[in-house]
């Protein structure tokens, strides 16, 4: 969703929109374990930026340990995983809106639709292909999300940011259990399955039509 608002507001003819987009995009190229540690960093509750930040709003009340919380330590994880993987969603709607007729927008425009209508009736059916894409891929690729959990909490506190990859991990060759762990990336694998396939069949169907 924030890829695609990101995607509309600069695929419009905006001063700069090239710095833009290369800013938005430039943490999905940033090897995850490094935005772990920088985010590690930021959400420190005693020297972190997000803390200092509420501090000088004068909003102490919001300050928490962000990652030592186990209410709070898995969303803190995915905004920084949002983060990193809005810029490609963006790349991608982009791509998408080059391929929705401009004709089909002016006559919506002469017709006296508002820009929301527009984008409701024209923009998004065009883009419902790239909207799938980028739906099968933002699932897969949270599926086997690693080494953000494992830089930032190592699937603490008290197991409430585990996930499948870590888990995997942690019963193979940190307690070694091959047998869980490889039951463990199993039920991964036929996860990921159940997602890509009928989205491949979907895919050939599209390009049969």
């Amino acid at each position: 969703t924030i890829g695609l608002a990101f995607a509309v507001a600069l695929d419009q003819k905006l001063r700069g929109r090239n710095a833009f987009r290369a800013a938005l995009y430039l943490p999905a190229v940033i090897a995850s374990i490094a935005v772990a540690t920088m985010w590690s960093w930021m959400y420190n509750p005693i020297f972190g930026i997000v803390s200092a930040t509420f501090e000088a709003l004068g909003l102490e009340w919001l300050i928490q340990d962000w990652l030592g919380d186990p209410d709070v330590a898995l969303y803190s994880i995915l905004v920084a995983y949002a983060w990193q993987a809005t810029g490609a969603a963006m790349v991608l709607f982009l791509a998408g809106l080059q391929n929705v007729s401009q004709e089909l927008k002016e006559a919506a425009r002469v017709d006296g639709a508002s820009h929301v209508q527009v984008f409701r009736s024209v923009t998004f059916p065009a883009l419902m292909p790239t909207f799938v894409v980028v739906t099968v891929l933002s699932i897969i690729n949270s599926l086997k999300v690693f080494d953000l959990v494992y830089g930032m909490t190592g699937g603490g506190p008290a197991q409430s940011t585990q996930v499948l990859a870590l888990w995997s991990y942690t019963q193979s060759f940190t307690l070694h259990d091959y047998g869980n762990g490889m039951a463990v990336a199993m039920v991964l694998l036929a996860v990921t399955l159940a997602i890509v396939i009928p989205y491949y069949i979907w895919m050939g169907r599209r390009d049969d039509a």
